[in-house]
Parts: structure tokens; sequence; C-alpha cells
């Protein structure tokens, strides 16, 4: 699929978790952006993760986790974890 298909996809997704977050269901919704199947910057998994956030809260989401996948450098993947959990 395009960027823009996949992104329209995951805003009806949202939009339907946003609906049943109205109705006072709540689910937690985890983006998976990062899970590239290879190794990637700690910036580039954390950037993707804050804007699959973000767009689901745009459609009305209110419960998201948002992960981290570990890239094999503890030390990057602790600084890493401690700052997407500042920046979210």
């Amino acid at each position: 699929h395009s960027l823009e298909k996949t992104i329209a996809h995951w805003q009806y997704t949202d939009r339907l978790v946003g609906l049943y977050e109205e109705a006072g269901v709540s689910i937690n919704r985890e983006p998976f952006g990062p899970l590239t199947g290879t190794l990637i910057s700690p910036c580039i998994s954390n950037s993707v993760a804050i804007i699959e956030s973000l767009l689901a809260a745009t459609q009305g989401v209110k419960d998201i986790t948002v992960g981290y996948g570990q890239c094999g450098n503890l030390i990057q993947d602790v600084a890493a974890i401690r700052s997407l959990n500042i920046l979210t």
C-alpha cells in the first residue's frame, strides 16, 4: 500500500477506537510503526511512534501505549526509552 492509503486505513481503525471511547469502552492502542524488521536509529523509531500516537489521538484514541523495540545497544536503548518517556 502507499503511505497515503496506509494512513487512511489507520485513521479508520483509530476512529473506530475513538467511537468506542465515546461509548465508554476504552481500547488500548499501541502503534508499532518502528517494527521494520531491520535495525533503525532510536531517533527514527521514537519519531515514528510519536507521530503515529498523535495521528491516533486526532481520531479520538485516548488510551495509547507508546512502545519501543530494542535496537541492540543497551545504552542507546535506555536513553531512547527515557527520551520517549519525556516526549510523550
